[in-house]
């Protein structure tokens, strides 16, 4: 890893692609509270959060209607000061994203309001997303093995995200801990 790899020039480097608003998932959301709080009357019932519709509130906030800068699962480097600056101008927004004891469906994703706001600042310093993302729970029976040969296979990855590997089915627990004692024990000695 190099400097450059998450900042140029003092401005972050930004990891992830312009994606469409997430029409049919907020629409079917939508429709499902509806249906609990209205027909089924389920006064506590509360839509799931959702890492990406995280990143379209935060876009959303920032006057997107048609896109967003979607990101992964991957490090992300942030301008504190962009941050600090934006708050400092909308603190009610800030207190009211931080109230929640729990993640909410009616979060905005930080990370990706001050990607934004680096877009909206004419940050030009965009990169693919390097990374690879393994989540082996209840997956097909080769996909732990297909994403460990994409790890394997391409020398351009720079990020790894394993999630709940504890709920894993066993053989593909210890196949992915094999691996990565095998990078490892290959990188320190």
């Amino acid at each position: 890893m190099k400097q450059k790899d998450w900042f140029v020039n003092g401005t972050p480097v930004l990891r992830g692609k312009w994606k469409s608003k997430p029409k049919i998932k907020l629409a079917y959301n939508t429709i499902i509270k509806y249906i609990k709080k209205t027909i089924l009357n389920s006064k506590n019932f509360l839509l799931r959060p959702n890492y990406y519709i995280g990143q379209w509130n935060a876009a959303n906030k920032l006057g997107y209607i048609k896109k967003y800068f979607r990101v992964e699962h991957t490090p992300h480097p942030i301008n504190k000061k962009t941050l600090k600056l934006f708050f400092s101008n909308n603190d009610k927004l800030l207190k009211k994203n931080i109230s929640y004891r729990f993640r909410n469906y009616d979060q905005f994703n930080t990370v990706s309001l001050a990607n934004n706001l680096e877009l909206q600042n004419q940050n030009i310093h965009i990169s693919s997303i390097d990374g690879v993302y393994i989540y082996p729970v209840n997956r097909h029976k080769k996909y732990v093995e297909k994403k460990l040969n994409l790890c394997i296979s391409n020398e351009n990855i720079k990020f790894l995200c394993i999630q709940s590997l504890d709920s894993a089915k066993k053989k593909d627990e210890k196949a992915i801990k094999v691996w990565l004692k095998s990078i490892i024990f290959k990188k320190t000695f």
